[in-house]
């Protein structure tokens, strides 16, 4: 009888252009990310209604935000939290109608027209529709990437949608995350005595820091080594399928191998892991 297995010891078909490398689509933990990760946990832990996410550009922030969305697992049930991610939108003028428009198109929903109360009971409606089919059934993290485009008006479009939901049960987290300039709309809110609105989406904070150590940037070349695996299940991590005699050559114990070095160049996942 022959063993349909696949062989360990053979590098795997993979197309060209099509490894996660090549595409960019693929998630590996950080210090950065870990941390930001363990933050989320207790923020949803406390029902914190929001939170801000700030760090300067290019430290991987929306690469963290895809890691949360992928990997975050409801305490409470060992599911996977329900995360729904939308992106901010550097416009000159705030209209409520194109708010609206813009979160279904992010959320994915198939149909953005209508009049604006149809369009805004279609986000609420979408997401409650969407948390009641999952484990957690009354609790969603919202993400707004590029958080600090927003408008003040939208934040208090935000806060209609943030209310409508709780009305329909469904407890909603908002993480807001940007640069600096988010900072700055938190202290502008509060001067204007726009409280609520840092009550409700601004309370806790956390800054983003890259990576700043010898062992952060270990820790994210041991995800290249060691903790990725493509193609599923083959145990072909993506050092070891890029430089496959180099990898072979390590020893079988000692530590995780360290070709990623060399890796780094090839890919430029250097840039990639910054805090990714």
């Amino acid at each position: 009888m022959t063993d349909s297995r696949p062989d360990s010891r053979r590098r795997p078909y993979v197309p060209v252009g099509s490894h996660p490398i090549d595409t960019g689509r693929y998630w590996l933990a950080s210090d950065p990310i870990n941390a930001l990760l363990g933050q989320v946990h207790q923020w949803l832990a406390a029902r914190a209604p929001g939170a801000t996410v700030t760090g300067d550009p290019r430290l991987g922030k929306t690469r963290a935000i895809g890691y949360l969305a992928r990997t975050l697992v409801d305490d409470r049930t060992g599911t996977v939290f329900p995360v729904f991610t939308v992106s901010g939108r550097d416009k000159r003028t705030a209209s409520e109608s194109v708010f609206y428009e813009d979160l279904l198109l992010d959320l994915g929903h198939g149909f953005v027209k209508g009049t604006l109360p149809q369009k805004r009971e279609r986000v609420v409606t979408f997401l409650t529709e969407c948390v009641a089919t999952t484990p957690a059934r009354n609790r969603a993290l919202l993400v707004i990437d590029e958080a600090q485009l927003l408008h003040e008006a939208q934040y208090r479009w935000l806060l209609d949608i943030y209310n409508a939901l709780d009305r329909a049960g469904v407890a909603l987290t908002v993480l807001l995350v940007g640069q600096s300039q988010l900072l700055d709309q938190r202290t502008a809110f509060y001067e204007g005595g726009q409280r609520q609105l840092i009550g409700r989406f601004m309370v806790h904070t956390f800054r983003f820091p890259g990576l700043q150590s010898a062992h952060a940037i270990r820790t994210c070349r041991v995800g290249y080594d060691t903790d990725s695996d493509h193609p599923p299940g083959s145990g072909w991590s993506y050092t070891r399928y890029f430089f496959p005699e180099a990898y072979a050559r390590l020893p079988a114990r000692g530590g995780p191998p360290q070709t990623s070095g060399t890796f780094w160049a090839r890919s430029a996942a250097s840039t990639r892991c910054r805090g990714r």
